[in-house]
């Protein structure tokens, strides 16, 4: 087995390894130019692109990715996988034999021979093997390796890097603002803008985007700074829609704006004019704040004893008594700031906030009728689109109704009289007092001043005061100690007080009552002339109720025994029955006549109660007259209902009718005899009247005599 010795190689080997570092230097010299001019141009390029069509920020980092692609690729392809290439020392040997055909192949020959470890088993003389390998390595050293590669491309290419880096270093000494600024918005991506004659800046940015209300209609504005251009352009760019451009108006000097209807949706915007273009802005969209939850709760003022109370959501209206208290709660919608309290549409009064809730007190100073609403702000600056709204109507605690009717009196009265007053007072919480007001006509006072009010109170219902329903009852008012002259006028009311303690206390008036102070005789004539009106009037209805004898006494006789009676028989049977129901209201009228009468004369002191004018106007006038209406003429009119049924048996009918003109005779007799005593009663009235006034004329000769007995005694001393 033979082997050659390994140095025999070594000016081979040599010449190779300097060899491959020549082709190193030449592949890096090669790689760096071209990376060089590369990323010159890309970046030459990416200059021209963002200072021509200033890109925005989404543009100018695409631009910076495709230029490290495309500076990445001509590195790995020209520098970095040339360099990492394996240069195999047959391959560089062709290349050398390449260059220099004199060679004959012979030192790559010696490089393949000497790596043979047995070239016997292969049938070569060892002898032969070593001449040819040396004859190799003898060719070898008549060669310059290096001369294989361009050292002159090599220089060039050194020099196309060195020109590059000196063009670099001269644009950025020339251009140092330009130079600054394509670093600072192409690898920092900041917002700088090259410089231009028209700035326009976004208003109402914040944190670097707009926030818009969703659903609402949006106004972006822009302001122009430097060349204000005559027109500026919005692009708007909707999340899942297409981009389209609107075309702004003018706000003000030097600031444009456009209206955007019924945002839905995200959005970016950027605006252009002149030869400025904002970058994208996106638009974030919220929800305006609002009132989740609220509650109105009505604190009553304390002096009506009623318990606070919620008010029912969703009414137009509410009614709110005036001196209370109104409770408002509520729950904010999330990221709500600030609250208002709006009157009408002026604000009020802030409300504060505490986690999203609030609670407020309008207090009965501050409470009027009107409408009040709550007013949101969230931490975006954004109103409610409509405050949450109510309505209240403050009422005022009305007074006391107070109703008062005189009874048993009229408008007429004599110096004693009683005078009987029917009461009742209701409040909607309580009572605290009642009081007669009349003006004393006897106090003198000043020319044309008003008659002083005397307030009497009304202690018979002490025991009620405190409570909202008084009565009804009667206070009997004596005019007596009053000592009024015939000829006065005296007027009063009832008056009640109630427990408002708020903006009281409220007073409720009675109707307003007047009365005349008359003589007895003066009262006396008055009653009589109604009792002869009366009288008059019951002997109209004695007549009429007799005619209503000879009317059914005819139709009797007509109908004889019929069993059944024509329409026109029934007609004329019920409108009998009709008349006769009629004459006991009208019985029923002249007895309430004579009662009122009765009252007032008793009330007046005229007569004694019980004595022989009371017992027969009582007993002989009134109470037979009330018979009448309520038991005699009812009897009457129900048989004639009777006999006007549709159908009876033969003779049934007369006997009906028949009852009824019997019921009827009782009633004229009766009516005879109270008309009778109505008679004797005027006469009684005539006959004290006529006597009465004998005795004023009586009197007043008397009185006469006496001053002239008086003159003619004076005369006979002067005498």
């Amino acid at each position: 087995m033979t082997v050659l010795p390994r140095q025999i190689l070594q000016p081979i080997e040599s010449k190779l390894q300097r060899l491959r570092r020549e082709a190193r230097l030449w592949h890096l010299a090669n790689g760096s130019a071209w990376l060089a001019v590369v990323t010159l141009a890309v970046m030459l390029f990416d200059l021209g692109a963002d200072r021509l069509f200033r890109l925005d920020l989404p543009q100018r980092v695409l631009m910076l990715l495709l230029m490290c692609g495309v500076v990445s690729a001509v590195a790995w392809y020209k520098l970095i996988r040339p360099l990492g290439a394996r240069l195999t020392d047959d391959a560089l040997c062709l290349q050398v034999e390449k260059q220099n055909a004199n060679l004959n192949q012979s030192v790559i020959s010696a490089l393949q021979l000497a790596r043979l470890d047995d070239a016997e088993s292969l049938g070569l003389s060892p002898q032969l093997l070593q001449s040819a390998v040396a004859s190799g390595v003898a060719a070898a050293e008549s060669v310059d390796f290096a001369q294989v590669i361009d050292r002159r491309a090599r220089t060039r290419r050194l020099g196309v890097t060195a020109a590059v880096i000196i063009t670099v270093f001269g644009l950025v000494t020339f251009f140092p603002e330009t130079a600054e600024l394509y670093l600072a918005r192409n690898f920092a991506f900041a917002a700088e803008q090259w410089p231009q004659q028209t700035q326009l800046v976004i208003l109402d940015i914040e944190n670097g985007e707009l926030v818009a209300p969703r659903g609402d209609d949006a106004v972006f504005r822009v302001r122009a700074e430097g060349v204000v251009p005559s027109s500026v352009l919005m692009e708007i760019n909707p999340t899942g829609a297409r981009r389209y451009t609107r075309k702004m108006t003018g706000a003000a000097p030097g600031q444009f704006e456009v209206l955007i209807r019924n945002v839905l949706e995200p959005m970016k915007i950027r605006a252009r004019g002149g030869d400025d273009r904002t970058e994208w802005v996106p638009v974030r969209l919220v929800e305006r704040p609002g009132v989740e939850q609220l509650t109105l709760t009505v604190l009553p003022p304390a002096y009506t004893g009623l318990p606070r109370h919620d008010l029912p959501p969703a009414q137009g209206t509410y009614d709110v008594l005036a001196g209370s208290t109104l409770l408002i709660t509520g729950q904010a919608s999330p990221d709500s700031r600030r609250a208002t309290l709006l009157d009408e549409n002026r604000p009020l009064a802030a409300i504060a906030l505490d986690a999203e809730q609030f609670q407020f007190t309008v207090e009965p100073d501050q409470l009027h009728s009107g409408s009040y609403g709550i007013e949101l702000i969230d931490t975006n600056d954004l109103k409610s689109r409509r405050p949450v709204r109510f309505s209240v109507r403050v009422l005022s605690d009305t007074p006391p109704a107070v109703r008062a009717r005189l009874e048993g009196i009229s408008d007429l009265i004599t110096q004693r009289a009683t005078v009987p007053i029917v009461y009742r007072f209701t409040d909607d919480h309580a009572v605290t007092a009642a009081e007669l007001s009349y003006r004393d006509p006897n106090i003198e006072i000043a020319a044309n001043q008003p008659i002083p009010q005397i307030k009497q109170p009304i202690t018979a219902m002490e025991s009620e005061l405190g409570t909202p329903e008084i009565g009804p009852a009667v206070l009997r008012w004596e005019i007596e100690p009053l000592q009024l002259p015939p000829g006065t006028h005296i007027t009063f009311q009832v008056l009640a007080t109630d427990n408002n303690a708020f903006d009281g206390p409220g007073i409720g008036r009675s109707g307003q009552f007047a009365l005349k102070v008359v003589s007895d005789e003066e009262l006396r004539g008055e009653l009589l002339r109604r009792e002869q009106e009366q009288r008059m009037e019951f002997e109209r209805l004695l007549s009429d109720q007799k005619a209503l004898i000879v009317s059914v006494r005819a139709f009797a006789a007509g109908i004889g025994n019929t069993a059944s009676l024509s329409d026109a028989q029934h007609n004329q049977l019920k409108e009998l029955e009709k008349q006769q129901r009629l004459a006991a209201g009208r019985c029923r009228a002249i007895a309430d006549h004579f009662r009122q009468t009765l009252a007032e004369i008793d009330n007046n002191k005229l007569e004694e109660i019980g004595g022989p004018m009371h017992r027969r106007m009582a007993g002989h006038i009134i109470e037979p007259l009330e018979a009448l209406a309520d038991r005699r003429v009812p009897e009457a009119a129900d048989h004639l209902d009777a006999a006007s049924r549709p159908s009876f048996e033969a003779g049934q009918r007369q006997i009906e009718t028949e009852r009824a003109l019997q019921v009827q005779r009782q009633i004229v007799d009766t009516m005879t005899d109270i008309l009778t005593n109505m008679v004797k009663v005027e006469g009684y009235h005539e006959a004290i009247n006529l006597m009465r006034r004998i005795l004023k004329e009586q009197s007043e000769v008397n009185e006469k005599t006496r001053k002239a007995l008086e003159e003619q005694i004076e005369d006979i001393f002067d005498d």
